[in-house]
């Protein structure tokens, strides 16, 4: 989350009053992003169709709540029209996507979440940058021309992580 923020402040300047969409399964990623926006002023909108309950934070979402700067939705096409950001991950783990015991549950969460696919469709109309915090599933949680957009900082983001995380090494040896 602190190499996401960075990429807000980066992209638009600023962290506080900037809208970010989260489109996904609500798991430790959108738990991330619920406690390092409300904390910093982002709004958030969350499209979370799965709740992935072992993620499931009822304390830290009653205390987003309490900010007025979160809110949840199913309308994604309605979240991502103002929004600034709109950001994605995998619907399904990466040590399962390609196990067969697992075929069965991601044939039920592909065909779930297809919808909420952040795609050229979705964000007709929309200027907001896109983030992903990979790995990527091109094609499923995300298209490959959006991936590919101009809009996309999907690369930048992931190279902020090395810089997030050389800050919190340098913040924990002093």
């Amino acid at each position: 989350a602190l190499a996401d923020l960075i990429t807000v402040k980066e992209k638009k300047g600023m962290l506080k009053g900037v809208k970010l969409v989260y489109i996904g399964v609500h798991n430790n990623v959108c738990n991330s992003l619920i406690e390092g926006c409300t904390k910093t002023g982002v709004k958030l909108t969350t499209v979370t169709p799965i709740v992935n309950e072992a993620s499931r934070d009822d304390q830290l979402l009653e205390e987003a709540n309490k900010t007025g700067l979160w809110e949840s939705t199913l309308d994604a096409k309605k979240a991502v029209m103002d929004a600034d950001f709109v950001y994605t991950d995998t619907w399904i783990d990466m040590e399962f996507f390609t196990d067969p015991k697992f075929d069965a549950e991601k044939e039920k969460r592909v065909k779930l979440m297809m919808p909420y696919q952040i795609s050229t469709k979705l964000l007709e109309g929309s200027n907001a940058f896109v983030m992903h915090d990979m790995p990527i599933h091109r094609n499923y949680e995300i298209d490959s021309q959006t991936i590919e957009s101009p809009k996309s900082v999907i690369f930048e983001q992931a190279e902020n992580r090395l810089y997030a995380a050389k800050a919190i090494i340098l913040t924990l040896m002093k």
